[in-house]
């Protein structure tokens, strides 16, 4: 019998390991929280043009491409930074900056099947500066926060 596979540089996570990312992608969230940062979520899915517009080094053998029912060129987000941009420019233009986002998103990047590295993962972030990526090897990282005052960014030791 012929087994289904999952593309390269994916996995599948059963039970307890989703409960333990669920678990650690709150407590991230309920810390960035904490200093003022408020949750934000952006599409899977983002128009190839605005990445191509965006990025004048793209490597296109990087991006998961597809096309939509009209004919439209899309991709899978490679990082949460041109989706924040956008966000931020088009619903937050008029708001007092600077703004406090977090997220806990997938993220999606071809890479090489010998580099070692997954294709898909978590990246939980308050809007650019700190970076924090779920990668399973013997089990999850769990990010220990410093302890800044209430008016700064949390940070990570």
């Amino acid at each position: 019998m012929t087994q289904i596979q999952i593309p390269s540089g994916m996995r599948d996570l059963t039970n307890d390991a989703c409960v333990a990312k669920d678990a650690l992608r709150n407590r991230i969230t309920e810390i960035y929280k904490s200093y003022g940062y408020r949750p934000v979520e952006t599409p899977l899915i983002e128009f190839y043009s605005t990445y191509q517009n965006t990025f004048t080094s793209l490597k296109e053998e990087t991006l998961y491409k597809f096309v939509d029912e009209s004919g439209q060129l899309l991709v899978l987000r490679t990082d949460m930074t041109l989706p924040i941009a956008r966000l931020t420019a088009g619903k937050y233009s008029q708001d007092e900056f600077p703004l406090r986002f977090c997220y806990c998103s997938n993220v999606y990047k071809v890479r090489q099947s010998f580099a070692g590295k997954r294709n898909e993962v978590t990246d939980c972030e308050d809007g650019g500066n700190s970076r924090i990526f779920f990668q399973q090897k013997s089990g999850f990282f769990i990010p220990v926060p410093a302890k800044p005052s209430k008016t700064t960014s949390p940070g990570w030791v």
